[in-house]
Formats: structure tokens, sequence, C-alpha cells
């Protein structure tokens, strides 16, 4: 594979900055770590958990570049993209998985990734995302991802902060998801059919969708967490005819 002429510019990477791969699967890291080296990094630590990145940063003092795997055994290494952002914040972070889930990208953005790329694409494109962000850009899939199956591995847990809903909006959103129609809403939570029917429109326009089975589809594998200021819906039952215009 020839070296990314972007890369190479001394303005990109000076010298004797390093890279920071945390990744659990060592085939992954080492693989990433000799993409990094020809990319004229003098060096390229790889590590399996949050833990060894932490401790390599506190010797090895703040990265340049770190790639870190969203899913870190049965944690999301969103926490880890906080974590070396506020220890770091000159360090450039791309997030990698495997996990095609449709609201990775988003949580990674949220987490204060610069960038994400999915480990099924091709290593051109991984050159491309380094080269962006080391030129203090961003890098994200210009489409969302597909939605994942309720059947998939992984269960991804999003703020409303996150979706990019206010409180009300996710709680209203949040009985959408569970087949309540306007009016059921609108009585539970004490509002006019006309507030209801407004923070379904900003909700649905908040996850680029066009209809309320757009959402439940687009929304299916996500676990929606509502902000501690909305009261809890968790012993509402959508109603066996629900309808779901």
């Amino acid at each position: 594979m020839h070296s990314h002429p972007l890369l190479t510019d001394s303005s990109c990477l000076q010298s004797g900055r390093y890279a920071l791969v945390i990744d659990d699967h060592p085939l992954t890291a080492m693989g990433v770590s000799e993409f990094l080296k020809q990319f004229g990094l003098s060096e390229v630590h790889a590590v399996a958990d949050a833990g060894e990145g932490l401790q390599c940063m506190a010797g090895r003092g703040s990265p340049h570049l770190a790639i870190v795997d969203f899913w870190l055994g049965a944690s999301a290494g969103t926490d880890v993209v906080r974590e070396i952002r506020t220890l770091a914040p000159a360090c450039r972070v791309l997030m990698t998985s495997g996990d095609t889930h449709g609201a990775i990208a988003l949580k990674a953005r949220a987490a204060g990734a610069h960038g994400f790329v999915l480990k099924s694409q091709p290593p051109q494109v991984l050159q491309q995302a380094v080269a962006a962000l080391l030129r203090g850009e961003t890098w994200f899939p210009a489409a969302p991802l597909a939605p994942q199956s309720p059947g998939g591995a992984h269960a991804i847990r999003m703020t409303a902060a996150e979706l990019g809903l206010t409180p009300r909006q996710a709680q209203v959103l949040d009985l959408v998801l569970r087949g309540l129609p306007n009016p059921s809403i609108a009585q539970l939570l004490h509002l006019s059919p006309h507030t209801v029917k407004e923070h379904v429109a900003g909700a649905l326009q908040r996850l680029g969708v066009h209809s309320r089975i757009d959402a439940i589809t687009r929304m299916q594998g996500i676990a929606l967490e509502l902000p501690p200021s909305v009261p809890p819906t968790d012993t509402v039952q959508a109603p066996a005819t629900a309808s779901l215009r």
C-alpha cells in the first residue's frame, strides 16, 4: 500500500509525535498500528483497553492521534474518547467499529470524536479519514448507517442530547416508540394534542425521518435514555390497536 501524500507532509504530523491505538482485538490493533507507521509516524502504541491507554498517555504524554474501537469488551469506547479529549484536548480522535448499527457514528460524534470509520470499509477510507483529522477536519459518514435489527449483539444507549432532542421531545418519542397515538400521549402527559403534534414533528425532524413507522425503524436496537428531569413512563403500555399514522 502506498503512503498517502497528505500524511507524509510535515504540516500534518510533526516528527516525534506518536499515535495511540486502543482495540481489544490484538490482530486488529497490530494491523492498524502497522498501517499508521506507513504515514511517517515515529511511534505507534497499541493497547487493549482504556486503562492501558491512559497509562501510555501518562508515560508518553499527549498523542497526536488516537484510534479507538467503539466496543471495548462489553463497554463502549465513548467513555475512553471523553477521557482522551479531557486529558489531551489537542489529540485528534478517530473511532472505528465493525458494528454497522446506525447510532454508532452519532454516539462517537457526541462523545467528542473527530471522525468515525467502519472496519469493513476499504483501507483508502481510513487513509482519507486520518488525513482529514490531521488537517483539523472531521470525518463522519455522509448518510446515516442502516439501523440494526432488534436481534443485534449490542443495544446502543442514546441520550436525548445525543439525538439532538429536547427532554420533552424525548419523552414524547419514547411514547411514540411504545405505539401510543397522539391523543393518548396528550392525555398521559397533560398536554394539548397540538403541542404533542409539534413535539412529534420535532422529534421526527431530528431523527431525519418522515413518519412514526420510520422513527420506529430508525430506533431499532437503540435504548433511549430519558433525562433525569423527565418523569419515567416505564409503566405505560401501548394499546393493542394503537395507530402508527
